[in-house]
């Protein structure tokens, strides 16, 4: 059997339910406002006080209305509005028959507020009702009053009368008054509310949670991706209960997306999507978009701003703010592994198979990048010592070369001389053939030795040899299903193969899709949308993603199940094919 799971309300919380908690058990009519950011919990605090003063008998009241300003544009309104959200206030443990009672009671006045909604649309009815508001206002007295909301009220509503309407609620109606509002946002009737604040309330509560105490409200799962979220969200110090709740909607949505795929991929997810719900979600608080897709990339590799600026040059403070914020965060910069989360996040889901795709990507980067840590291994045993260890030194490096994939064409031909150099010709050819064999299914501009030697003048002939003889056995006949299959596999597409898909109709696409299944069926439609990544694609390369997109419709065309698999490629699953 498993123990029930608690919650310990956040420090800052309890002060404040501690505090609604006293007032409310108060005897005397007063008004309490309580002040603070959007987002940040004062709904959910005084919802939680008055529950518990409800379930330990502590308030005198019996009634309650709780009303949103959100959109009322007189004071006609609020009134009818307190009127209409009338609760009978009753505990758990109180008598079947006085819970009966208040069910009773509820039910009646949300009957009454339903039936005068549709008797307004009625002219005659509507105005007898609006002449009855005043009558029904009447019965509001010994109860308790809160209003939320009061910064999105309508521009009908006057700041003076809600505080005009709260002093006489307080002082002829004997009723207890809690204003939730966020007191920065009251818009030009600001300087008018500060004035007449100590007239209308009694008590004020400046409600500021810390980020850990709000990350701890808003997530409550204790599993690792809740620890992660709750850790990222204190870093970037947010407040805001609402956003961290879209954090972890976007973060249980990528989960099962990501499974069995290395952790640093989610992780990195986690990470990502913590920051863009931010910057999303509270653009006036966060950098913004623009500025973690291009300036956050200059900061780390573009000097011209520096080597442009004079001397005596203000400083940038904002984004010097955001760039320490980042750092502190541990953010470098975005990659399409991020890019792809950033506009999942602005579309509101995720594409399973594109995020999936982009994902399984991104995890072959990485393990590119780790195995090519193997070979810069290797290189510093070569350049650290002066060890008799020539024999671990070769089997660490051709170890290095077999295992590294992405390894360049510029590593092998500096592990290539260095064999020569010591008179291992046999395995420097080994090598060669090791390379060949790892890149089998790149196209034939991988092995054109004037693009892929960047730092090498003069290529070594043995190598010069075997990339002629792999680029003409590339070159020698081009299949439609191969070339979407290498593309798809590798994620590259080179010149040769561009044009020869440019080539390609509708119909062939078409053909060759049907023709395929499993995981062959996946690689051949990442590659003819392979263009579809491409950020600055041009003309031609679209023309390409355009007709492969027309024989996927076509095949959706086919069936309701076929129009699903197809559009789950080409957008949402609900698109139109």
């Amino acid at each position: 059997m498993h123990a029930k799971e608690t919650h310990q309300t956040p420090k800052s919380h309890k002060l404040i339910i501690d505090e609604v908690a006293r007032f409310l058990a108060s005897d005397a009519a007063e008004a309490l406002c309580i002040s603070g950011d959007w987002g940040v919990g004062k709904t959910h605090a005084w919802n939680q006080a008055i529950k518990l003063c409800i379930e330990n008998g502590s308030i005198r009241e019996k009634r309650y209305s709780y009303v949103s300003a959100f959109g009322l544009n007189s004071l006609d309104a609020l009134k009818l509005a307190v009127v209409e959200n009338i609760n009978f206030l009753v505990a758990s443990s109180d008598s079947d028959e006085a819970q009966a009672a208040a069910k009773a009671g509820n039910f009646a006045i949300s009957t009454i507020a339903k039936g005068r909604g549709f008797l307004h649309a009625i002219p005659v009815a509507g105005k007898i009702l609006s002449e009855s508001g005043s009558i029904l206002f009447s019965t509001i007295r010994d109860q308790i009053v809160c209003v939320d909301d009061l910064e999105r009220r309508g521009s009908g509503l006057s700041i003076e009368n809600v505080l005009g309407l709260v002093s006489f609620l307080k002082e002829e109606r004997n009723c207890k008054i809690v204003m939730l509002l966020n007191e920065e946002h009251l818009g030009d009737e600001t300087r008018q509310f500060r004035i007449n604040f100590e007239k209308a309330f009694d008590i004020h509560l400046r409600f500021k949670p810390s980020a850990k105490d709000s990350a701890e409200i808003a997530i409550r799962g204790q599993d690792d991706i809740g620890c992660t979220l709750r850790s990222h969200c204190e870093t970037l110090n947010l407040s805001n209960i609402r956003v961290i709740k879209k954090i972890e909607h976007f973060a249980r949505l990528i989960e099962p997306i990501l499974y069995n795929l290395p952790n640093e991929i989610l992780k990195q997810a986690l990470h990502t999507i913590t920051l863009y719900c931010w910057i999303k979600y509270q653009p006036t608080e966060a950098p913004s978009r623009e500025f973690i897709l291009e300036k956050r990339a200059s900061h780390f590799f573009d000097l011209s701003d520096i080597l442009n600026k004079s001397s005596d040059s203000a400083p940038d403070e904002t984004n010097d703010k955001w760039h320490g914020i980042l750092d502190a965060y541990g953010f470098a910069q975005v990659d399409a592994f991020d890019e792809l989360i950033i506009a999942s996040i602005d579309d509101g889901f995720f594409n399973q198979l594109l995020v999936r795709d982009g994902a399984e990507r991104h995890a072959v980067e990485i393990k590119g990048s780790i195995d090519l840590g193997h070979f810069k291994s290797a290189w510093r045993r070569y350049k650290s010592s002066f060890d008799e260890d020539e024999e671990l030194l070769v089997e660490e490096m051709k170890s290095a070369v077999q295992r590294t994939p992405s390894l360049s064409a510029d590593d092998l031909q500096s592990a290539v001389r260095l064999f020569k150099s010591l008179g291992r010709e046999v395995e420097a050819l080994e090598l060669i053939a090791v390379f060949i064999s790892n890149n089998s299914e790149k196209g034939e501009n991988f092995w054109d030795t004037d693009e892929v030697f960047f730092f090498s003048r003069i290529v070594d002939p043995h190598i010069a040899e075997a990339f002629a003889n792999k680029k003409a056995e590339v070159a020698k006949e081009l299949k439609l299903v191969d070339v979407l299959l290498r593309i798809g596999r590798t994620r590259s597409c080179g010149s040769t193969d561009e044009v020869f898909l440019s080539t390609q109709s509708s119909e062939n696409f078409h053909d060759v899709f049907l023709s395929e299944s499993g995981e062959r069926l996946r690689d051949v439609i990442r590659g003819a949308l392979f263009f579809q990544r491409v950020v600055n694609a041009g003309p031609e390369q679209r023309k390409i993603c355009e007709v492969a997109e027309d024989a996927l419709r076509s095949i959706g065309s086919t069936s309701n199940l076929n129009r699903h698999r197809a559009a789950s490629w080409l957008g949402h699953p609900n698109s139109t094919l």
